[in-house]
């Protein structure tokens, strides 16, 4: 027979918690502001112009809408606020009548491997800081 004895769970549990508390979308969201600004950047530069209303309304963003109405718990956007530029799904994803003409999406997967550093380094300092 075998003798076991596993110690430190109770420590593992908390240390697990204290990650929880300390990594939320409140507090990871200035990274993403910043990680999701050059994505901003590049569909702004992407966005076709007609008349720069889609352009001018790219933001980043923790409203969903162009109101009082703040972003769920710290969660940012990036794209057109409710109410702006109304066309801009329709550029992005085109029409039966119109052929799409991405700028949100290629900016994104310009940007992807930055946004995941950025967050990263983020989520980093939020889980040293919780021991």
């Amino acid at each position: 027979m075998l003798d076991f004895a596993l110690s430190g769970i109770d420590q593992a549990v908390r240390a697990v918690r204290n990650i929880g508390q300390a990594v939320t979308d409140e507090k990871i969201a200035p990274e993403a502001m910043q990680a999701l600004e050059p994505v901003a950047e590049t569909a702004r530069q992407l966005a076709p112009v007609r008349s720069g209303e889609l352009r001018d309304n790219i933001v980043v963003s923790d409203m969903l809408r162009d109101a009082p109405q703040r972003g769920r718990g710290g969660v940012v956007y990036v794209g057109v606020l409710a109410g702006k530029a109304l066309h801009a799904g329709f550029v992005e994803f085109g029409t039966v009548n119109m052929q799409a003409e991405p700028f949100l999406a290629p900016a994104f997967e310009q940007h992807r491997d930055l946004i995941i550093d950025i967050l990263g380094k983020g989520a980093g300092r939020l889980i040293l800081s919780a021991n």
